[in-house]
């Protein structure tokens, strides 16, 4: 008795095999390498009479999907596994062509014997790996789902919902970013957190406050927003304050705010405060008897997501040797689907799998015992319910004759245009699929565009230009209030001639209240990259405008008046910001579609909180339109790059994070639209 596989070469060579010889299908899609026997083969021997083999039952498995070819999908990679769970082999192809679809292979036994195999299908596109971990578990934090933080709405809120600090310990909350103590000697002017303290003894007691210290896409830190301490009878009666807490000296950089108070027994509330408004932070609150310091400064070591989880803990034994690869395909940019063959006694059949494109991101769960695969215990995706699915025998026909196999390919996210008119300024933006991210522009921990996501973008309509001094002005007059207070930033509302600048020095909060004002909503990240990379394309391109590396005469970008503040490249087309339009030209700034300015000009504001792409809010934003949201972030991404800027920085997957709050020279925003009738 003897069973095995069979692939034939893409290239049109002979099939290699183990064990008796098979007839590759001839049709329109593609025979893949041959995999290596079910079992093992008993060797020939010299001496051995000549025999003829048994008939074999054979099982033709056909593999196609639905996905974009080869636009998120150009491999297949397949595992093996045999009737007792051992991983026996693995083989990777490439299927750059829609015509390389469907793929097919064989599996075969003795005509008198029924056996059964699992393959592993994973379909990704090339270089979307990861290293391959046998040995690695799930972190705990991979088995939570996102919870963004709370944050109370009002000072009823706080305070029932204040948690208890015991003394000696630590509390870290989310404060929001609008506030909500009214009143008392520090009026805050941010949000606030609360816990409460029971003191058991008279006497001196000491209180901290800190805000935690984030870090920028180029891990420079950020400083750490103040903070300050109240302590009250009555969480909400602030005629029962006892005192308050302030930065020492009130230099910016210090974060701490101690609070020292002889108390008498009883229970109290300790409260924070701020002096910035619309700055969300995460602040720790400390207490201890002893009038000593508690809290050192500490990097948010939070804002920095846990990497994607290992494989489980099973090893590919090929020739009693482990031969597992190094390198498997990324989850979140490949469609992963466990499939139970069975080949029936005296027949040759057929079996027809489907990798759906749906199923993009959603890891095939493996149940392993003592290193074998159970089938029975383990799941995987197959339909656009995205739900994991136990494992069936595939349905088969008779294989008759050769069929000629009609792919699916494509049909997945395929390019949709617009239903409506689009607003004033704008452009339609037909949706698809596509792949958000890439190796292209790595970045540093949070702000990385890896490990980069399949997924699906609707039809929307997105400014052709940035968003104007001109346009602001107008929204003014119509009746929006910015809740920005500009300081020291350069007021380009008021003070610059040109109306058709980039209206700058804006926060992440104002833009977005614009946006809204004028029937938009800030971009996501998703929508924002998609319009910059692929939309009106064929294949995602590193820049707005093709692959071509910047220069001076197409973007505006490097106009800074020395190194230490920026790029400098470009100084000598000018200095400072230029009109929305400078790109507007042949060979300029602009997407095949029309839109203008995605490269250079301002970076702009994006909706999305900032969250490393192998966090779990990314993880679990959904495959069609994800946003990575949290309503009180403490960081929100931007997108793109502008006249600060050197040359390096423009490629379109490149990300950075910033406090929300935050108002700059060389950052402003445009708005997106839903597709939808007026």
């Amino acid at each position: 008795m003897a069973r095995g596989s069979a692939l034939t070469p893409r290239n049109g060579g002979p099939p290699l095999r183990h064990g008796p010889p098979t007839t590759p299908l001839r049709r329109r899609g593609t025979m893949i390498r041959q995999l290596a026997a079910l079992v093992a083969i008993a060797r020939l021997c010299a001496g051995c009479q000549t025999r003829t083999l048994p008939p074999l039952a054979e099982l033709l498995v056909q593999v196609d999907t639905d996905a974009p070819v080869p636009l998120t999908v150009n491999r297949l990679r397949i595992d093996l596994f045999n009737e007792s769970g051992a991983w026996f082999d693995t083989r990777d192809v490439s299927l750059d062509s829609a015509n390389d679809w469907p793929a097919s292979f064989s599996v075969y036994s003795s005509a008198a014997m029924q056996h059964a195999a699992v393959a592993r299908l994973r379909a990704y596109t090339e270089g979307s790996l990861r290293d391959y971990c046998p040995g690695c578990a799930l972190s705990a934090s991979e088995d939570l789902p996102f919870d963004p933080r709370p944050t109370p709405a009002s000072l009823a809120e706080l305070c029932a919902g204040a948690p208890h600090l015991a003394w000696g310990g630590r509390i870290t909350q989310r404060r929001g970013a609008y506030p909500i103590l009214g009143g008392g000697s520090q009026p805050a002017l941010s949000g606030s957190v609360a816990a409460r303290v029971t003191v058991a003894v008279a006497g001196p007691h000491h209180f901290e406050a800190q805000t935690l210290r984030s870090n920028t896409g180029n891990n420079l830190p950020l400083e750490a927003p103040r903070v300050n301490l109240t302590l009250r009878r009555d969480c909400q009666d602030e005629n029962t304050e006892l005192g308050v807490g302030t930065p020492d000296g009130a230099p910016i950089v210090v974060d701490t705010s101690p609070l020292n108070v002889d108390l008498e027994p009883g229970d109290y509330t300790l409260l924070t405060g701020g002096d910035s408004a619309l700055e969300p932070a995460d602040v720790t609150l400390a207490a201890t008897s002893a009038v000593e310091p508690i809290l050192e400064t500490v990097t948010d070591a939070s804002m920095v997501d846990a990497s994607a989880p290992g494989s489980t803990e099973i090893d590919l034994i090929m020739t009693d040797r482990s031969r597992t690869p190094t390198t498997e395909p990324l989850d979140s940019a490949t469609i992963d689907r466990l499939v139970l063959l069975q080949t029936t006694r005296d027949q040759k059949r057929i079996t027809q799998v489907m990798l759906a494109g749906d199923c993009f991101g959603i890891k095939a769960q493996l149940a392993v015992n003592n290193g074998l695969l159970q089938a029975s215990q383990s799941f995987s995706c197959i339909d656009s319910s995205r739900q994991l699915v136990p494992l069936t025998v595939e349905t088969t026909v008779s294989l008759v004759a050769p069929a000629q196999a009609l792919s699916k390919v494509g049909s997945w996210g395929r390019p949709d245009g617009c239903s409506n008119q689009p607003p004033a300024g704008a452009i339609c933006v037909g949706g698809g699929a596509f792949v958000l991210g890439g190796p292209d522009f790595a970045g540093f921990g949070v702000s990385s565009s890896m490990p980069e996501r399949v997924l699906k973008v609707s039809p929307f309509f997105f400014d052709r230009n940035e968003v104007t001094v001109a346009q602001y002005r107008a929204a003014t007059a119509a009746g929006f209030s910015s809740l920005d207070s500009l300081g020291d930033c350069a007021d380009f509302l008021n003070s610059l001639g040109d109306e058709s600048l980039a209206a700058a020095c804006i926060s992440w909060f104002t833009a977005r209240a614009y946006c809204k004002f004028v029937g938009g909503e800030l971009p996501t990240e998703a929508e924002w990259e998609y319009a910059a990379t692929l939309a009106g394309r064929t294949t995602k391109t590193l820049y707005p405008w093709g692959d071509e590396p910047p220069d001076c005469n197409r973007a505006v970008f490097g106009r800074e008046q020395d190194m230490l503040s920026g790029g400098t490249e470009c100084q000598d087309a000018g200095l400072g910001a230029a009109n929305v339009d400078a790109g507007d030209h042949a060979g300029g700034d602009v997407t095949p579609q029309g839109i203008v300015g995605l490269g250079g000009g301002v970076a702009e504001w994006v909706l999305d909180a900032a969250h490393s792409f192998a966090g779990l809010c990314w993880a679990e934003s959904g495959l069609t339109d994800p946003v990575c949201w949290e309503e009180q972030a403490v960081l929100r991404s931007q997108r793109g790059h502008g006249w600060t800027d050197p040359a390096d920085a423009l490629r379109a997957t490149s990300r950075r994070r910033r406090p929300p709050r935050e108002m700059d020279v060389g950052v402003g925003f445009r708005c997106a639209y839903k597709d939808v009738a007026p």
